[in-house]
């Protein structure tokens, strides 16, 4: 039931029975039984990166040797009626919603799985009872240090829910929002939704590596002589230069600057400059193709309170 709803929720599942490269792969999921049931599956699993990848075990896999518990952390709760959890984090994407007790299987008699709160680091969501000793939900964020000592590079979760055939739809629920926060990537656009930011993206449209479409950003930038455009098969931004808005610009220009005669007077000089104007990323830009210096009969007292010292003793400056 497991593969056929991730199926139907537009997820192409893969089902393997040994090592392969899963670099192309969303996540991992593993599907178990109960601890302490006949291995079901395989001893290549012990060596699954699930450190590695965004991965959700349901039922029992091998926590020791993956650093998700220390020796003898999991094991198997039974129970003559129907199975239940208590909801300890209620502020978890996984379990936002629920409260207090929460049914999981609809039939009876059937065992769910356990890792030991005294033999994991990691967090938990939901346990057994309210004693809290009994991890049935349990997560970590990457870079959490396991109890091998190891590091995990992308978010993990526990799920001790066995018997999917069985499940609530509390269960259902609590086990695809699992699969979603492992996955970290809400729109599917390959981008990480701590990374993303523009989340919503719509399925199947190409984004750029912050997780943006061309319909969710803008390409201006600002700069008057680019024309401004998003590719719409990758979402990046192109940028071209527009010569001919930066070219209306060129021509000869005026610049007036004084020049000193003496200690109280200046003289205007005229500085004739033929520019030619190009556009780049930063702006309109020029060079000087042809300069020319005029010079006037203009002149000008300096402002007043300028020293005008003469050098004589017997004038007033």
């Amino acid at each position: 039931p497991i593969i056929e709803r991730l199926s139907n929720l537009g997820y192409n599942v893969n089902v393997v029975d040994r090592l392969i490269d899963f670099s192309s792969f969303d996540a991992i999921v593993v599907l178990a039984r109960e601890c302490l049931s006949n291995d079901n599956l395989g001893a290549f699993a012990k060596s699954l990166p699930v450190n590695d990848y965004p991965t959700l075990v349901v039922g029992c896999g091998y926590f020791y040797d993956w650093g998700w518990t220390s020796e003898g952390g999991a094991g198997k709760l039974t129970s003559s009626g129907t199975q239940s959890v208590y909801i300890f984090n209620n502020s978890h994407e996984i379990t936002q919603g629920y409260a207090n007790v929460v049914q999981v299987h609809f039939s009876s008699g059937y065992p769910i799985t356990y890792i030991n709160k005294f033999k994991t680091h990691l967090g938990p969501i939901a346990t057994y009872s309210t004693d809290n000793s009994s991890f049935i939900i349990a997560y970590a964020n990457a870079n959490t240090t396991l109890s091998n000592g190891a590091r995990n590079k992308e978010r993990i979760v526990f799920f001790g829910v066995n018997y999917p055939l069985y499940w609530t739809n509390a269960t259902k629920d609590m086990f695809l929002r699992a699969l979603e926060w492992v996955i970290d990537d809400s729109d599917r656009d390959g981008i990480k939704d701590r990374n993303d930011k523009c989340l919503g993206t719509s399925l199947g449209e190409p984004v750029d590596s912050e997780g943006c479409s061309c319909s969710q950003k803008s390409c201006d930038d600002s700069i008057e002589c680019t024309i401004d455009r998003c590719d719409l098969a990758t979402a990046s931004c192109i940028h071209e230069l527009n010569h001919s808005y930066c070219n209306a610009l060129s021509g000869w220009y005026n610049i007036s600057e004084w020049i000193e005669i003496n200690q109280c007077q200046e003289k205007e000089r005229i500085i004739q400059e033929n520019r030619e104007y190009k556009c780049s990323l930063t702006g309109c830009f020029y060079d000087v193709v042809e300069r020319n210096v005029i010079e006037t009969n203009n002149t000008r007292n300096k402002p007043n309170g300028t020293p005008c010292d003469d050098g004589l003793w017997c004038t007033v400056n």
